[in-house]
């Protein structure tokens, strides 16, 4: 009977051992598949003006984690990428355990956020190889070449090389497009800006120039211009004008041998005429004369110059 009753104590202590083993065991962590698996379709895909990027988990790495009961708050250094871009962050995500369906993802966010293109020229950015000519500063220019350099994954420089030509005004040398990766977290944005400092203008303005009106006419020698001190030296200026309003008749007069400074200017309409560089000089004290040129184009007193060998 001692023996009976032996076996019935050690019986009971095991199954409470057992019982009591059962009840305080812990709920598994979510796990790295589940992980993945539930990482949101915001979180997957960049936005771009043009659309959105579909991304690929490269990397997924548990940082840190606080689990405490049915709550799982995981920490993970995340890395996605497409054929172009790469996305770098801190995924930061909430689980909750239900008795009925397990691990539920309850709350997430992105932090650190940063986007590198891998592309040696994005899509996006493409046609800037195709283009024939540019604007700069209110002038199309030929474009002769053009290379794409990529500093870094978020910057990109186009150089072109340009030549345009006119009668009186050419431009050399290159000008530059520079693009920068915007990031504001899951959404990226190409800024861009120009610089055109190495683009050299140069004008060529000697020479001899006649223009007629109906009532007027006018003969300029211009024999020398320097560009560094904008200095022009006119040779000669001839003008003749009948039934001048503010003299009350005829008007003639023979100018020769002056100095003048020239003026280069952003794009100015004159008389209907657009023009970038001027010429301004008095005319027996009391009347302003101005020979204005654009790139193929020159007049004075309101009609049209012509160049003569």
């Amino acid at each position: 009977m001692e023996k009976i009753l032996k076996c019935f104590i050690r019986m009971m202590v095991c199954c409470s051992l057992i019982f009591l083993t059962g009840c305080s065991e812990k709920i598994k962590q979510v796990s790295m598949e589940q992980l993945e698996a539930d990482i949101p379709t915001e979180v997957m895909e960049l936005k771009i003006d043009s659309g959105f990027i579909p991304l690929e988990v490269e990397t997924l790495e548990v940082v840190k984690r606080s689990t405490e009961d049915i709550y799982d708050e995981i920490h993970c250094d995340l890395v996605m990428n497409s054929t172009e871009y790469e996305v770098c962050c801190r995924y930061v995500c909430e689980y909750k355990y239900y008795d009925q369906g397990g691990w539920a993802l309850m709350d997430y966010g992105l932090e650190e956020v940063t986007v590198s293109c891998l592309s040696e020229i994005p899509a996006v950015l493409q046609t800037n190889m195709e283009k024939n000519s540019v604007k700069w500063d209110g002038n199309y220019y030929d474009v002769e070449n053009v290379e794409c350099k990529r500093n870094s994954g978020t910057s990109y420089e186009f150089v072109y090389d340009i030549k345009t030509s006119g009668e009186y005004r050419y431009e050399t040398g290159e000008y530059k497009k520079i693009y920068s990766l915007e990031t504001s977290g899951m959404y990226i944005s190409w800024q861009e800006t120009e610089d055109g400092s190495g683009v050299v203008t140069t004008w060529d303005i000697v020479g001899t120039y006649v223009g007629e009106g109906t009532d007027k006419k006018v003969k300029i020698v211009i024999d020398s211009y320097d560009p560094n001190t904008q200095k022009v030296h006119i040779a000669s200026y001839q003008y003749e004008a009948s039934e001048a309003w503010f003299l009350g008749g005829d008007e003639k007069y023979d100018m020769s041998d002056f100095e003048v400074t020239a003026e280069i200017t952003e794009p100015t309409v004159y008389n209907d005429f657009s023009i970038v560089l001027v010429i301004d000089f008095e005319v027996k004290d009391r009347e302003w004369h101005r020979i204005g040129f654009d790139a193929d184009r020159a007049r004075s007193s309101s009609m049209t110059l012509t160049r003569s060998e």
